[in-house]
């Protein structure tokens, strides 16, 4: 640390001793454009949330720190500090223990007195505690690829059962067995248990990702039995208007970004190269045929450049496009097809971009893994990207895509910094917390005729479509 890291860092603590809790995160803000996220911000910024009362940002910015030095004393003594404030007793007993494993000599009277006190805190509240809720998170196999993290989060809090839905018996059965229904995506299995008695007196939320909006699901739900529906991004709600008019009215909607397990995914500092990546499913949604245009162009440009597939083709048809262009444009020995990998993180390691050609996406954890791993995404820019991701890392055309891989433009800590700031997963589990722990204890069963038109979104965009002929039509005339 320099001699001005130092004075910086030494005047935001002198702002939070004075109590001058505003003034310190504006020193952060300005910490953090000069020194980065490093872990000297994260333990700063948790110490002015605490001394604020503000545990929602402390416990973010803990996690944050964690993550950087997962055994440093200040971050395990710290992560005591917070739950002891949030009255989690015994979850603060298991970070103090920790803290003690690491802790220096003259550290350890310091703990052994914080663990005295938060033992016989517990002791007192004990009597009261609450005991933990059965959540169940109901989905169907080979839909729970998004859930692993959050569950990983969660089932400290819950006595957590993810159920994987094979018949449509088991959905009421399971149902009576909960104290909360999850139900991960908006589709049929939701569909059928809000039509069930045991919806009308069981806490449900819902969580909706993407597809579930452009197909008939929504206009089967009886939306007036689910407590909470949690979109994954806010655009989707402007699409779930047009095939659910009046939705807002008949349940509680919020937005819950997805999360990034951040610690899990190795960040490697990289710099411009030759090797481009996509990864994922490949179907019409994902364009790859623009995704060959941009290699084509690439390989004119330098001969070194190489595309490196990671995925699987779910339509016939598209896969025998992909290898007839590919041959047929003299790609044969700049794409590389690697199929499914399950070490996304080691088959990143020697790729310096991602590309995305998709025509929608409602988030890309491709994308957000890439980032967090110190790679430069080239991402299309679909309808509501701009919601997404920074404007920087688009592209409309394919000229523009090349010109963002040919660029000397690289910056693979800012890369990762944005993934840590926008898409944190503390800060998902904190929001998804802060919705299951209000959910009311009593229910509204009014059901309401369906207000659903079938057909409507392909109707709207029709009416668009005529709207526009006729504008070109009055123009000609």
């Amino acid at each position: 640390m320099d001699q001005n890291q130092f004075l910086a860092k030494e005047d935001i603590k002198k702002r939070i001793q004075e109590g001058k809790h505003d003034e310190a995160y504006a020193l952060l803000s300005v910490y953090k454009q000069n020194y980065g996220l490093d872990i000297t911000y994260y333990l700063l910024k948790a110490v002015n949330a605490l001394e604020s009362g503000d545990t929602d940002i402390a416990e973010q910015s803990l996690f944050s720190a964690q993550q950087i030095a997962p055994d440093q004393f200040e971050v395990l003594y710290l992560l005591g500090i917070l739950y002891e404030q949030k009255e989690d007793f015994p979850y603060a007993l298991e970070w103090f223990q920790k803290a003690k494993q690491v802790a220096k000599p003259a550290q350890i009277q310091q703990i052994n007195q914080a663990a005295t006190s938060a033992t016989t805190l517990n002791k007192v509240h004990s009597g009261v505690s609450e005991e933990r809720k059965k959540l169940k998170i109901f989905v169907r196999a080979g839909f729970d690829q998004f859930l692993d993290d959050l569950i990983e989060g969660l089932q400290r809090f819950y006595d957590l059962q993810k159920v994987v839905i094979t018949s449509i018996e088991q959905i009421g059965r399971e149902m009576a067995d909960a104290d909360i229904c999850w139900f991960e995506w908006c589709d049929e299995v939701l569909a059928h248990a809000s039509t069930l008695d045991i919806a009308k007196t069981k806490p449900i939320v819902c969580r909706l990702h993407r597809y579930e909006v452009f197909t008939d699901f929504p206009s089967k739900v009886v939306w007036e039995r689910i407590d909470a529906l949690m979109l994954v991004t806010d655009h989707l709600l402007e699409i779930l208007r047009v095939t659910v008019p009046g939705i807002e009215d008949r349940v509680q909607i919020t937005t819950v970004k997805n999360g990034v397990a951040t610690d899990k995914i190795p960040f490697l500092h990289r710099n411009v190269g030759f090797n481009l990546a996509s990864v994922g499913y490949i179907n019409m949604r994902k364009n790859p045929m623009m995704l060959l245009q941009i290699m084509e162009k690439l390989v004119r440009f330098d001969s070194k450049y190489k595309l490196h597939v990671a995925g699987k083709f779910q339509d016939p048809l598209l896969h025998i496009y992909w290898e007839h262009m590919v041959a047929d444009m003299g790609l044969s020995d700049h794409v590389q097809f690697d199929g499914w990998q399950d070490d996304i993180a080691g088959w990143l390691s020697d790729k310096q971009f991602l590309v995305s050609t998709s025509i929608h996406e409602s988030f890309g954890y491709s994308i957000a893994e890439a980032m967090a791993s110190g790679i430069k995404p080239i991402v299309h820019n679909f309808p509501y990207a701009t919601r997404i991701w920074p404007e920087q890392v688009l592209y409309n055309t394919v000229d523009e895509a090349v010109g963002m891989i040919t660029s000397n433009v690289y910056g693979s800590q800012a890369y990762r910094n944005f993934i840590e700031e926008h898409y944190s997963l503390v800060e998902q589990i904190t929001r998804i917390r802060r919705i299951l722990s209000t959910l009311p204890k009593e229910k509204s069963h009014a059901i309401q005729t369906p207000m659903f038109e079938r057909g409507a979104l392909k109707e709207k965009v029709d009416q668009l479509v005529s709207t526009e002929q006729k504008a070109i039509k009055e123009q000609v005339a």
